[in-house]
């Protein structure tokens, strides 16, 4: 079954969409629990941010970039880096098909029951300000700072 990082913690603006993938995620283990002993196997694959049509599109790149029109590509790439623990913006539909091809397999033969995140680290990211966008906030405020440019008031010295 294919459900979704979402259906296993909530994320902001998808409310529906993270209460259907949470069921899909609770149907996998009802199926599971009544199918073993037919052995018949029944796991969820929950890919994170996946560069396929669903987040490809306009209105997508819109909402990583903080609503800026006409955004691309280019402008989202940065923002969802940040849902990652490795250093890349999006999972690519292959890498899901890989952990699906896995799971049919005889190599996973004992295998039932189990949620298996394909999201580049997004579930494990701890709460709070992600490192790499400290890190860019750090550089920005570097370069202002370099600049001679006037500081934020937020920035004043205290």
């Amino acid at each position: 079954m294919t459900a979704s990082a979402a259906g296993v913690r909530a994320l902001y603006a998808v409310t529906a969409y993270t209460a259907v993938k949470h069921g899909v995620i609770g149907l996998m283990r009802a199926l599971s629990a009544e199918l073993g002993q037919h052995w018949i196997r029944v796991n969820a694959v929950c890919p994170g941010t996946v560069l396929t049509p669903m987040n490809d599109n306009d209105a997508m790149w819109g909402f990583f970039s903080g609503g800026k029109p006409g955004a691309g590509i280019a402008e989202a790439e940065f923002p969802a880096r940040t849902l990652n623990l490795l250093p890349i913006p999006w999972v690519q539909p292959e890498e899901i098909s890989r952990a699906v091809l896995y799971l049919a397999s005889d190599d996973a033969r004992m295998v039932t029951g189990v949620v298996l995140p394909v999201d580049a680290g997004m579930l494990n990211q701890p709460s709070g300000v992600p490192l790499i966008a400290t890190t860019r906030i750090a550089e920005l405020e570097q370069h202002t700072q370099g600049s001679g440019s006037e500081r934020h008031p937020a920035q004043a010295a205290v």
